[in-house]
């Protein structure tokens, strides 16, 4: 696949033309096989992220609100649902996803500043456990679109998310349905941070009662997953499970 630069793109970048390159990646992430996504999905993938880096602050938010998980994406587990970023997220994790495992994971990421706490609180631990090594790879042999020098100088945030931020090292979501991506929320409501789902979203009462077996295992996946993740040096937060401990709400 040929390496774009912003400078190659002659056209002039706007909402509409955003709306219809990600409207044509929604169609595609819905009728093709992960194997033809992947060969004609691709470029386009790779266009936008090129333009994420290259447009105003404003268009990128727009883009954020396209293709970053929504409020009603956080409803549920992240990647279970039927929006366009559940569906590329999914996508990138195909044994099928040659470019796309790189190239959608780098698209989240430069959508989330570039930020790895950013990037767990919108898509869940589960997800970037995965992403993020293979981003830090990428980081290192400046690839793809020369990722490298980009991450040094772009935040990917704009004023109004600043300031709405404030000292905030990641955001959750506000408790209403709009499709708002969480990025640009301020911190209201709390996120299981494994599954990227809203704690009160969550079965309980309802729920079959897991045995004592299947909670050491469920307990020991998430460990696992979680060290995985610490593994890395990209990121330092407190493993969730102690926390959860600490808090009662896991014996």
């Amino acid at each position: 696949m040929p390496e774009y630069t912003w400078d190659s793109l002659s056209t002039p970048i706007d909402e509409v033309h955003l709306n219809r390159l990600v409207d044509i990646l929604d169609s595609a992430t819905r009728v093709y096989s992960d194997e033809d996504l992947d060969r004609y999905g691709s470029p386009l993938v790779q266009a936008l992220l090129l333009i994420s880096r290259g447009v105003s602050a404003k268009l990128k938010a727009h883009l954020q609100a396209l293709v970053l998980p929504t409020k009603e994406d956080h409803e549920r587990v992240i990647g279970t649902g039927d929006s366009i970023s559940a569906r590329l997220l999914r996508h990138s994790t195909s044994v099928s996803a040659g470019q796309l495992r790189l190239l959608i994971p780098s698209l989240l990421f430069e959508l989330c500043g570039n930020d790895e706490m950013q990037f767990v609180r919108n898509i869940g631990y589960g997800y970037a456990s995965g992403f993020l090594p293979l981003l830090k790879t990428q980081l290192a042999l400046g690839t793809p679109g020369d990722l490298k020098d980009h991450a040094s100088d772009s935040t990917g945030r704009t004023e109004g998310t600043e300031q709405e931020a404030g000292a905030e090292t990641g955001r959750t979501i506000h408790c209403d349905s709009s499709t708002t991506p969480a990025i640009e929320n301020v911190v209201e409501c709390e996120i299981n941070p494994v599954t990227g789902q809203r704690r009160d979203m969550e079965a309980s009462q309802n729920a079959p009662e897991m045995t004592m077996e299947e909670k050491e295992r469920e307990a020991e996946r998430l460990f696992v997953l979680f060290q995985r993740l610490q593994e890395t040096g990209v990121i330092k937060v407190e493993n969730p499970l102690v926390q959860a401990m600490r808090e009662g709400r896991l014996e």
